[in-house]
């Protein structure tokens, strides 16, 4: 029989021990679990890559890039759909509050010009 070591991970001592054959990948890491594979972190974006990604979602348009934005691989163009997908509402949302304060003041001056032509026609 093979005789098993413990193999702790997390922060309690003891509390998350995991018993492992001797010899295992896993024996004497005690900061890892053994049945989790090592993350694997992609290659980092080039800017040429980032250039070539936000012109696909631009000709997608927006419509589409929110509904396929899920799906894109690798890892790291899905994460930069959801970058341009929120630059593109912080765009429009400045857009919005500019559209409504130009609004509001072009309802003041109408009214204002309203006031002024009634004055000039009682006098």
């Amino acid at each position: 029989m093979t005789p098993l070591y413990p193999c702790t991970f997390g922060a309690n001592s003891g509390a998350n021990d995991v018993w492992v054959p001797e010899g295992s990948v896993s024996q004497g890491r005690r900061d890892k679990s053994p049945l989790m594979p090592e993350p694997v972190d992609p290659p980092p974006m080039t800017p040429h890559e980032e250039r070539e990604w936000r012109a696909e979602f631009k000709r997608a348009g927006r419509r589409v890039v929110l509904e396929k934005h899920l799906d894109y691989r690798p890892l790291i163009k899905r994460d930069l759909a959801i970058v341009w997908l929120r630059e593109l509402d912080k765009a429009d949302e400045f857009t919005r509050s500019w559209s409504f304060d130009i609004a509001v003041a072009g309802i003041v001056i109408s009214i204002l010009a309203l006031i002024v032509a009634v004055i000039a026609l009682v006098k």
